[in-house]
């Protein structure tokens, strides 16, 4: 359990992480449409997509 509590709380993944959400919105910006609303950042998927979007984001 401690393992499992260290990861969660692990600073160093939580920077990595963040930096990748800070480099996908910035994406984002880059190729969205000026003035429009068409896109969205993450697109509405059912659970059991959404779960396999997560596990593939997390493995990278």
């Amino acid at each position: 359990m401690d393992n499992i509590l260290h990861q969660a709380y692990s600073s160093e993944k939580f920077r990595q992480q963040g930096h990748k959400l800070i480099d996908y919105l910035a994406d984002f910006l880059d190729n969205a449409p000026a003035g429009q609303e068409e896109e969205k950042v993450f697109p509405w998927l059912e659970p059991n997509q959404q779960l396999t979007f997560c596990r593939i984001f997390k493995s990278h």
